[in-house]
């Protein structure tokens, strides 16, 4: 079950589930943004998300089996439920309120050594350069790391420029 998971961290069997059904590679958004955040040696970070506080406790478990502590989190969906059945679309979300609140929520977080911003919905990939170049750390996005994982899984080997450090380590 979806509990067993958050306590124990992904069932190892699920790759040789997907691997009798079909023999094309995959990645998951969980998945991939912990394998960046590994690869680029986060261990605390900050994390925005679209999402509430209940949910931010299952991810902030989830990642912490795999070595990763949320330092601290942020959500940018509104406070009330009536703004977000009414005014609320995650994918409308202006870049600058992802950035602003990542900047504002590593600041706050002194050992803090990397920024993670969940949900692929939200625009923030465009984020990611001036953060790693305003705050001197690495940025993962589920997005970015989505398609980090997608290029590792196709054997693409290229230099990308402009979407994070993490396109360093393809």
């Amino acid at each position: 079950t979806f509990d067993r998971v958050l306590q124990k961290g992904p069932d190892p069997t699920l790759a040789a589930e997907v691997a009798n059904l079909t023999a094309i590679p995959f990645a998951t958004d969980i998945g991939a943004c912990i394998d960046a955040m590994q690869r680029l040696g986060m261990r605390r970070v900050v994390m925005v998300t679209p999402f509430d506080d209940a949910m931010h406790e299952q991810l902030t478990r989830y990642v912490a089996n795999a070595g990763i502590e949320v330092r601290a989190a942020r959500s940018i969906r509104p406070p009330s439920a009536e703004e977000i059945s009414r005014h609320y679309e995650v994918s409308t979300v202006p870049l600058a309120v992802p950035y602003q609140a990542a900047k504002a929520l590593f600041r706050s977080t002194p050992d803090a050594d990397g920024i993670w911003i969940t949900g692929a919905l939200m625009p923030s990939v465009g984020a990611i350069q001036p953060l790693e170049q305003d705050l001197g750390v690495p940025v993962v996005t589920s997005m970015q790391a989505m398609a980090w994982a997608g290029l590792k899984l196709a054997g693409v080997k290229a230099q990308i420029t402009g979407y994070g450090r993490l396109f360093d380590h393809l």
